[in-house]
């Protein structure tokens, strides 16, 4: 027999998240965390004396509040708060644009901003309308197996928005939002919400549905809300260890895994780095593809069709993070001097002025070096 019934790769959230519903099913599970710390990119680490920080991930929205019932998340130590302000956009030129949740405050800054453009404070509203019915056709293919195209557009006519079927699930970001908006400041800050984290820029088919994709959490209660963790990101993941031990499971740090073991075809366990094998009816692998594929589990991909697999997993990531600590918090030459902190410190704030900008940033990225000037999104 084997020693577990599966192993889990990696002690990031979804490895986590997989390992907790499956001790929950009573199966035997051993998760491996190649760092002394669980959490991979959902951490909270002490980098600085005295500074707590979220490393990696920053927000959250889009955790699953099924999983996070079924898990009993709050019961250990998962808590979000909804930010005041949703998102800040200075120029050099002294324009600068709030966004809030509140709908009520987000009419009267469009109102003020989009001064020359009046038409866009009903559009803004009619796209968030849109995205809600997008996105409650969309949600339910959250929690079951990716649907298959035939699938998608016969839900998309059921529903109704056929006619949104297209520029939210195939188009370019850019396309979407030139169809509806005319202030170019409006459009830019709306259209990081399909580039952050993506291999593409604006005018880059299928960025329409990363900006939907954003669009789709509602861990606060409300389609679209992205929150703090109090604690940081690593309560996220420090909470879900408590599940998965709390039911049983076994998870082990500082054990990196050097290779998944291949029987007969199949996964058969995993050899550690110090040499130990453990044995496994099934594993799962929480780490990125390109390791996964490249390093982990070669073996299991064909001479036939390594070429197209090394291809899909090696073109590279598009973000970086860089973490600081500041003396003061940070001042804006488009604002006056004011209380600190202000309402402009406390959601994201979006540095791009253009959609231009953007599409250099990414052409520059494209040939396969970091942009010399990037769309950057900074949190305090």
């Amino acid at each position: 027999m084997s020693a577990y019934d599966a192993i889990v790769i990696g002690a990031g959230h979804n490895g986590l998240i997989a390992a907790a519903y499956l001790a929950r099913a009573d199966r035997r599970v051993l998760v491996l965390e190649r760092r002394p710390i669980v959490g991979g990119a959902c951490v909270t680490e002490e980098v600085w004396p005295g500074y707590r920080v979220s490393t990696a991930a920053y927000l959250c929205s889009l955790l699953r509040p099924e999983i996070v019932a079924d898990l009993e998340l709050t019961q250990h130590g998962f808590e979000v708060y909804r930010r005041e302000t949703s998102g800040f956009a200075p120029a050099h030129h002294g324009e600068k644009l709030y966004f809030y949740p509140d709908a009520d405050r987000m009419r009267a800054e469009l109102e003020r901003f989009c001064a020359q453009t009046p038409e866009d404070v009903d559009a803004y509203f009619q796209f968030e309308a849109d995205v809600e019915k997008v996105a409650a056709v969309v949600d339910p293919f959250l929690m079951r197996e990716p649907p298959s195209e035939a699938e998608l557009r016969a839900a998309f006519e059921a529903a109704g928005i056929i006619a949104l079927y297209e520029p939210f699930l195939h188009a370019s970001v850019r396309d979407l939002l030139e169809s509806r908006f005319r202030n170019e400041r409006l459009k830019t800050m709306l259209a990081t919400d399909g580039l952050i984290g993506t291999y593409g820029g604006p005018s880059t088919p299928g960025t329409a549905y990363v900006l939907l994709h954003h669009y789709l959490g509602n861990i606060l209660g409300s389609r679209g809300g992205w929150g703090y963790v109090r604690g940081g990101m690593g309560q996220i993941t420090q909470a879900l260890a408590k599940v998965v031990t709390a039911y049983g499971g076994e998870i082990r740090t500082n054990a990196e895994v050097e290779r998944i073991l291949i029987e007969d075809g199949q996964a058969a366990g995993v050899r550690l780095a110090d040499g130990t094998e453990i044995h496994a009816d099934a594993v799962l692998s929480n780490a990125d593809p390109y390791h996964t594929f490249s390093k982990l589990a070669e073996d299991v991909i064909t001479a036939d069709s390594n070429a197209h697999w090394k291809k899909l997993i090696t073109q590279g990531g598009a973000s970086a993070k860089i973490n600081l600590a500041v003396s003061e918090l940070p001042r804006f030459t488009c604002l006056p001097d004011g209380p600190i902190p202000g309402p402009e410190h406390l959601g994201t704030i979006h540095l791009g002025p253009d959609m231009a900008y953007l599409e250099k940033a990414w052409e520059e990225a494209s040939q396969g070096y970091p942009s010399t000037e990037p769309m950057i999104e900074m949190y305090v």
